[in-house]
Order: C-alpha cells, then sequence, then structure tokens
C-alpha cells in the first residue's frame, strides 16, 4: 500500500490514543501556558508568562516608572526526541497496523521515556520536602508541603504531588476518594489514587523518576499546582515508508516534547529518601 497522508494520520492517532490515557503527567502540566506548537524537531514554542503587578506607597503622586505586565519571554525547546520505527507488511491497512500498534508494549517506553523527562524538571523548582520512611510520617511530610505551597501562595484548587510507589504507599490508606460527581474541579487522570491535605496525588513506576546520591539516595517525586508546569508535546514525521534491508515497509516517527518549570516558587522537589 503506498504512503499516503490519511494513513500517517491513522498511525499518529493510533499511537496518540495508546499513549495519552497512560501519561500521569497529562493531568499536572499546563498546556494553556504555552504558546505554539512543535511541528519540527527543532522547534521552539513560547511560555505564556506574565510579570506580578508590583505596588508602592501612594503620597499624592505617583512615581517611578511604569511597570510592563506582559513578562518575559521565554522559549521551550523540544529538548526530549523519541523516535520508534516497526516492520509492517506492503499490504497491511491502517487499521491493522493501528490494532498491532495497540497489542504491543512499545508504547510502554514511549511514555518511560516522557515522564522521566518532564518529571526530572524538579531541578528547577524552588522548593524542598524529604520524606524518610524510617524517621517521618508521610503525614508530616504533606503538612510541611501544605505549609510551603501556602506561604508561596499558590492557589488552593489544582495542587498535585506525583510520587514514586514508597511514598504513595505510605498515604494510600489516608487518600480521600473523590471519583465521585461533585463538580469540584478535582484533577483525576492516570495514576490518581485520591486527594490529601488538598493534593491530588498520583504514582507511577519509580524507573520514570530521577535518583540521586548514593549513601543517602532520592528518588525525586514533584508537587506543584496547575500552573506549576508548562508542557507540550506532538508525534511528528509519522509516515510509512519502503524498507532498505527486507522486504516489506516501515513506519517510523517521533514524539518530542519540551517543559518548563513556569512558577518555581511554588513548584516542590518532593525527595523520598531510598536507602
Amino acid at each position: 500500500m503506498p504512503t499516503s497522508e490519511a494513513f500517517d494520520r491513522v498511525i499518529r492517532g493510533a499511537i496518540r490514543r495508546e499513549l495519552s490515557p497512560r501519561m500521569v503527567i497529562n493531568p499536572i502540566v499546563n498546556r494553556d501556558l504555552v504558546e505554539g506548537s512543535f511541528a519540527e524537531p527543532d522547534d521552539t514554542v513560547e511560555l505564556v508568562d506574565t510579570a506580578s503587578m508590583s505596588v508602592s506607597d501612594y503620597n499624592g503622586g505617583f512615581t517611578g516608572s511604569i511597570q510592563d505586565l506582559t513578562g518575559d519571554t521565554k522559549k521551550i525547546e523540544a529538548e526530549h526526541r523519541k523516535g520508534f520505527r516497526f516492520k509492517v507488511d506492503e499490504t497491511d491497512t491502517a487499521s491493522q497496523v493501528a490494532e498491532q500498534v495497540a497489542q504491543q508494549d512499545g508504547i510502554s517506553n514511549l511514555l518511560t521515556a516522557a515522564q522521566k523527562y518532564l518529571l526530572g524538571k524538579y531541578t528547577g523548582a524552588n522548593l524542598e520536602v524529604t520524606y524518610d520512611s524510617a524517621n517521618d510520617t508521610i503525614q508530616d511530610t504533606f503538612k510541611e508541603l501544605a505549609e510551603k505551597m501556602d506561604n508561596a501562595n499558590a492557589p488552593e484548587n489544582g495542587r498535585w504531588a506525583v510520587l514514586p510507589p514508597r511514598a504513595y504507599h505510605a498515604i494510600k490508606e489516608d487518600l480521600e476518594d473523590r471519583g465521585t460527581a461533585l463538580g469540584d474541579d478535582v484533577i483525576t487522570g492516570p495514576g490518581f489514587g485520591g486527594v490529601y491535605k488538598g493534593f491530588s496525588v498520583f504514582r507511577t513506576n519509580v524507573d520514570h523518576f530521577s535518583r540521586t546520591g548514593g549513601s543517602p539516595a532520592y528518588d525525586h517525586g514533584m508537587a506543584g499546582y496547575s500552573g506549576s508546569v508548562a508542557y507540550e508535546d506532538a508525534l511528528l514525521s509519522v509516515k510509512r515508508v519502503d524498507a532498505e534491508s527486507f522486504l516489506g515497509q516501515v513506519v517510523q516517527g517521533v514524539h518530542v516534547g519540551g517543559g518548563i518549570i513556569a512558577r518555581p516558587e511554588a513548584t516542590v522537589d518532593f525527595r523520598v529518601k531510598v536507602n
């Protein structure tokens, strides 16, 4: 079957349908903070940023410079780039290839890579809490987390925490189940476990988190609110081409992503001590 835009569109959609619903990072990132989209691997998008309005003493008149509220333009590069190639038969239809995509585990590799990239942005957070199961309770760690977010003037609505299993299961029994039609705008999605101290708590595989140090070592979760992380991703160059080394064809493409900590003063490196 010849290559066609329609075929490529079907395969791109199939991969997206398998990838997006499983991405824990989707409910925590804010795509509305991004202006533009990735059309090529070398593209950049921009952070929609605004400056905080400053105030000064008023003594009957206005003095000083006039503030620009538009903020600085910040470029977000497609830092995350992962390519894929797999064999297909010349006679396979787009729906047959889409079915193969749904049945195989390769999507999990794209998932792991994308989430590890985004969760690795913890280095841009200005705040930090540490959970050491030998010396701390997860409840006290969340109390500290909530206080730090309060002091950062982070809105209470939309707060979240993404945790490795070691920390998530320590708090699992205390999570409030909000999977109801309450209409309270609680974030839900893949990996969502419940709400604790106002935070929607998510979990994912420990391999998706960065680990630093040796003795002790720490896995780095993240916490923030709906304005903490700006992110955009795209599936690019998805096409069907003739194979060079065997009889048949190849479907190939690239998954790209780029993110930035938009509010570092209200984003938290949630360290979980391993040993």
